[in-house]
């Protein structure tokens, strides 16, 4: 159903690009979460996404065990959290290991997209590693597989590709239902975040660059594994010898999606820049905390709630919905406490379209802020 849908929405919008102009196809998609297909390349269950908190119990009970956490980081470069594949993996093993039974491999999002249109089954190195690999070879990691007991699931491990690498070629099923060329090279493709940083311009030691999203995710571009902060996290960068120190939010514009539907009537963010702009900056002493999901940067709890402060008689609707805003520019900077102030910030995602929120962001952070005006930097 979603592989139809896919190419429903996207073939159409084909049709409006010369198809012997495009010459190669690079994929991204949503990093972590498991996606299992049998031998037939179908669906054993339906996937399970990052921000899917089941393994919270698990990550809690490893997180006690003497060692092990830093002991796991110092090997992938994360500490131990819900929405990574490996303690999916290990939640499937003990809650459904039929379905592990099941399976012949497993997928990152982009992967199964990228198996639909080349009919070639390969991982990549920056999705696969958020949790799973040896970062220092960039292969598949068996001491962390076996510290979290899952040594099994092994089997399930496709080989590795990196990001700019070709896996494969559009097939002729493919070519007729949207129209691209047979044969069209179509590379690995890496993770969204480590995508975006290449399509913004985020490659050199040092740049910091946000995405504006459902994450709200920070990232700093580095050449080595120098842990600064506990709740930082590293994956590869999509520029093969480069890696990203990530610090995501639980949540983003989740938070603003809520504000909207409960104070205005509208969805749409854009909508409120003049009510927002007539809310002078501290929103009245109105202070929001972004945590409407849990946290699990700069602090890991995923009982933490959202939550207003300072809230007097003279409060109105639009003084909280910009404390949504500023609360989540104040939680960007927080990701940024152990990093040198100053020096420009890259700005990417549906968030950027806001200049007044890039205002904000520039006024918390004390950072020159910098976009681009291509709409979709990683589709």
């Amino acid at each position: 159903m979603a592989w139809g849908g896919f190419h429903l929405e996207n073939g159409n919008e084909l049709a409006f690009i010369t198809a012997n102009k495009i010459r190669s196809i690079g994929i991204t998609g949503q990093g972590e979460g498991v996606w299992l297909v049998d031998k037939q390349g179908r669906p054993v269950r339906n996937a399970i996404l990052w921000s899917d908190t089941r393994s919270a119990a698990l990550v809690e009970y490893f997180k006690q065990q003497p060692g092990l956490e830093e002991q796991l980081f110092a090997i992938s470069g994360t500490p131990l959290l819900p929405c990574n594949s490996s303690m999916i993996l290990r939640w499937l093993q003990q809650y459904e290991p039929e379905t592990l039974v099941q399976a012949d491999c497993f997928f990152f999002a982009k992967d199964w997209i990228r198996y639909q249109l080349t009919g070639e089954s390969w991982l990549e190195i920056s999705d696969t590693g958020t949790s799973l690999l040896d970062l220092q070879c960039g292969e598949l990691s068996n001491e962390v597989l076996s510290q979290l007991g899952i040594t099994h699931t092994a089997q399930l491990f496709l080989p590795l590709l990196p990001s700019a690498a070709i896996a494969g070629h559009i097939t002729t099923q493919i070519a007729q239902i949207t129209g691209l060329e047979v044969g069209i090279p179509v590379c690995a493709g890496a993770l969204d975040v480590s995508a975006t940083a290449l399509g913004i311009g985020a490659v050199n030691h040092g740049d910091v660059y946000t995405i504006l999203g459902t994450t709200c995710c920070t990232g700093i571009v580095c050449h080595d594994l120098k842990r600064i902060n506990r709740q930082t996290r590293f994956v590869p960068h999509a520029l093969s010898g480069n890696y990203v120190n990530l610090f995501a939010l639980q949540s983003g514009t989740p938070n603003i999606d809520w504000a909207l539907s409960q104070l205005t009537d509208s969805k749409d963010f854009l909508q409120t820049s003049s009510q927002l702009e007539a809310v002078p900056a501290g929103c009245g002493g109105v202070f929001y905390q972004p945590y409407i999901n849990g946290e699990r940067a700069s602090f890991y709890s995923p009982s933490a709630r959202a939550g207003f402060f300072g809230i007097s008689q003279h409060t109105t609707d639009s003084h909280l919905l910009r404390a949504v805003f500023e609360g989540l520019a104040y939680a960007i900077t927080d990701s940024l406490a152990d990093y040198p102030a100053g020096g420009r910030l890259y700005l990417a995602g549906g968030g950027a379209a806001s200049s007044l929120w890039l205002q904000i962001i520039a006024d918390r952070t004390g950072r020159e802020v910098v976009t681009r005006q291509v709409k979709e930097l990683v589709i």
